[in-house]
Order: structure tokens, then C-alpha cells, then sequence
């Protein structure tokens, strides 16, 4: 650049004698070793780059590859501990079940037991009245009965002479030697009897005896000599008669029992 106002000394001027470019050398070493720093410090500004680039990546890397290692492996530890967890409840769900069961069913078997005690204590409890009422009316029992059996006395000897008669008219049944008309006697006179006693007729023995007379034919062994061992149906019939008897006679202590006198039997 030319100074005008200096022209003779700070203008730049032609060669004079080969030493008029030593201005250019001056600004051009500068401006080079500005420009080769620059590239150096340019370079080694790429390659700290570089450097920190790929040193952040691989910390990177490293930090994410130990973010995921840890991420599984929480997600492996969750998953045991939730797998663990859910079979603890269902082993605890299923205990509290059969608690339930078990205290339903002991409710359940309280609940019989107890209505089985109740029951107990109610029979008890009646046995024990039935007790005392039978303390309380016990000889007044003792009375009626034998008045009862004494009132059955006539027909208990009618029964016994019947049951004679139908061992004596099975027994000629049986026999080759005696002659029917006797058992056709004997049949007449049971039938007449029958119809005639009271007794007898409250049992329906005449019935009885025709029924007997039609279809009891069996006879022991010809050998045979205890005529008791001849006829089947009449001695059903027989031990029929009798257990009528006995039950008429309670029957009529039962009733006389209930009644305002009971020492006093109706006619």
C-alpha cells in the first residue's frame, strides 16, 4: 500500500537494487505459519474430536449394554419374584380354602352333634316322664292287669279246650283207623262253640276253623305217636289266637289307665 502523504519513504517502491521485496516476505511468513497452525490446530481439533466422538460412543455403548444387562436382569429378578409371589398366594388361596372347607364341614359335624344331643336329651327327658308316670301309676298297673287277666280267664280255657279239639280232629284225620264221622263230630262242635262264646267270636275263630278244615291236611310220619306233630295251618291259627288275647288284655289296661276309675272295670 502507498502512503501518499509519505511518498518517499513508506511507499512501496520498485526493486532497487534487489532488496525492495523484503516487505512481501514479511506479511507472507506470517500469514504461513498462520495458516499451517491452523491446520494443524484444525487436524488435531478433528481428531480430539474424533477421540471424544468415539470415547462418548463407546461409553455409551458400555453405559446402554449395562443399562439393558441390568434392565434383564431386573426383569429376570421381577419375574422370579412375581412367579414366587403368585405361587405363594395360590399355595396360601388354596390353604385358606380348605380352612373353609374344613370349618364348614366341623360346623356341619358341631351341627348334627349337637342336634344329636338335643334328640338324646328330648328321649331322655321322655324315658325319664315315662319313669315317673310308670313309678307314679305302677301298682294301680299291677291291679288292673290282674283284674284283666282274670277277666280273660274263661277265655283263655275255651282256647285251650279248642286247641284239645283241634289236636284230637287232626290226629283222626291222620288215622287210617278211626272213623271220619268222629272228625266231622269233632268239626261240628268247634264251629257251634266258636259261634256261641264271645270270646272266641271277637277273634273270628270260626274263620279260623273253616279255613283250617279245608286245607290243613298235613300229617306226620305214620309211625308218628305225639299227635302235636300233625297240622301246620292250625297251629298258626292257634298262636294267632293267643297273641289276640294278650293284646285285648293290654289294650284294656291301656284304656281303663286313661279312665276317671280305673279300679272300676266296665261291664
Amino acid at each position: 500500500m502507498n502512503d501518499l502523504n509519505d511518498p518517499q519513504r513508506m511507499n512501496i517502491r520498485g526493486d532497487d537494487g534487489g532488496g525492495g521485496s523484503r516487505w512481501s516476505y514479511a506479511l507472507v511468513v506470517p500469514m504461513l505459519c498462520l495458516a499451517v497452525f491452523r491446520s494443524i490446530w484444525t487436524r488435531e481439533t478433528e481428531q480430539e474430536k474424533s477421540r471424544l466422538r468415539e470415547d462418548f460412543e463407546r461409553r455409551t455403548r458400555d453405559t446402554r449394554s449395562e443399562l439393558d444387562l441390568r434392565y434383564r436382569s431386573l426383569v429376570t429378578e421381577s419375574g422370579s419374584s412375581l412367579a414366587r409371589l403368585e405361587l405363594k398366594h395360590e399355595k396360601l388361596k388354596q390353604r385358606l380354602s380348605g380352612y373353609r372347607e374344613a370349618f364348614a364341614a366341623q360346623s356341619q359335624l358341631l351341627a348334627s352333634e349337637r342336634r344329636q344331643l338335643q334328640s338324646q336329651r328330648e328321649e331322655l327327658q321322655g324315658e325319664r316322664r315315662a319313669l315317673e308316670s310308670v313309678r307314679r301309676v305302677g301298682p294301680l298297673h299291677d291291679a288292673v292287669l290282674a283284674q284283666e287277666e282274670l277277666a280273660l280267664a274263661g277265655a283263655r280255657a275255651s282256647l285251650r279246650a279248642l286247641e284239645s279239639a283241634l289236636e284230637e280232629r287232626q290226629a283222626v284225620y291222620c288215622s287210617l283207623l278211626v272213623p271220619r264221622q268222629r272228625r266231622h263230630v269233632l268239626e261240628r262242635d268247634m264251629l257251634r262253640r266258636a259261634r256261641h262264646e264271645v270270646a272266641l267270636g271277637r277273634m273270628a275263630v270260626h274263620d279260623g276253623l273253616l279255613d283250617i278244615f279245608a286245607n290243613d291236611g298235613h300229617c306226620a310220619h305214620v309211625t308218628n305217636e305225639d299227635s302235636r306233630r300233625n297240622g301246620k295251618l292250625m297251629w298258626v291259627y292257634v298262636r294267632h289266637w293267643h297273641t289276640l288275647l294278650e293284646l285285648h288284655k293290654y289294650q284294656q289296661v291301656q284304656q281303663r289307665l286313661h279312665a276317671e276309675d280305673p279300679l272300676e272295670r266296665p261291664s
